[in-house]
């Protein structure tokens, strides 16, 4: 289990790092520089992971039925994507799914109000500012990532607090930036790397 994260600071990628003909489409569908920045940097942090741990060209990506991205190649890694504010993050796993969320103090969020309507009771006694909500946050966005379904998998619906099949791991640095990764199987502790764009290349 191995998770990366990348700062999108440190200068413009060159799109021709991309390697399927339809991100180019995909690109030039977002509006501000910092949106294509992070598409960009999601796609090569994936080319990296598969330099570095896959055989043969770069794989293609295929998507579920709810949108969640995956190699179009059998027996390859499970990964997931994820990005906020300033950050990108890539997790991932040679077996099984996994979810990974980012979270940024970018903003402030009516924490409360958004803790009443999403969050089971279990959740909210574990939620009393905008840091801690913020936590809680990653851990349910996170979970639904791994089951493929995303917000639209039904986030107020989903009690992590109660939920013995899944590990959850968060990011215990006392930063903007909150991370959660959940999956299934064989308890662990991810391999945490951050790293800057030029190590990419």
């Amino acid at each position: 289990m191995n998770l990366l994260l990348c700062p999108v600071e440190g200068g413009s990628l060159d799109p021709e790092i991309l390697w399927m003909p339809e991100d180019r489409e995909r690109l030039s569908l977002f509006r501000t520089p910092v949106d294509r920045e992070r598409f960009l940097l999601g796609r090569l942090m994936l080319r990296f992971l598969w330099q570095e741990h896959e055989d043969g060209p770069v794989a293609d990506l295929c998507w579920g039925p709810a949108g969640k991205p995956a190699w179009n190649r059998v027996g390859a890694s499970s990964f997931s994507i994820s990005h906020s504010g300033e950050w990108v993050g890539l997790a991932w796993r040679k077996e099984g799914e996994l979810g990974l969320d980012l979270e940024t103090l970018s903003r402030p969020r009516p924490w409360e109000r958004l803790s009443r309507r999403y969050f089971s009771a279990g959740e909210q006694a574990c939620v009393d500012s905008q840091e801690s909500f913020l936590r809680m946050w990653c851990r349910k966005e996170a979970r639904l990532k791994a089951d493929g379904g995303g917000l639209g998998g039904g986030i107020s619906s989903l009690d992590t607090s109660a939920d013995p099949d899944w590990h959850y791991w968060e990011l215990e640095e006392q930063t903007e930036l909150f991370a959660a990764l959940v999956w299934q199987g064989e308890k662990q502790i991810p391999k945490l790397c951050r790293i800057d764009k030029s190590q990419l290349l």
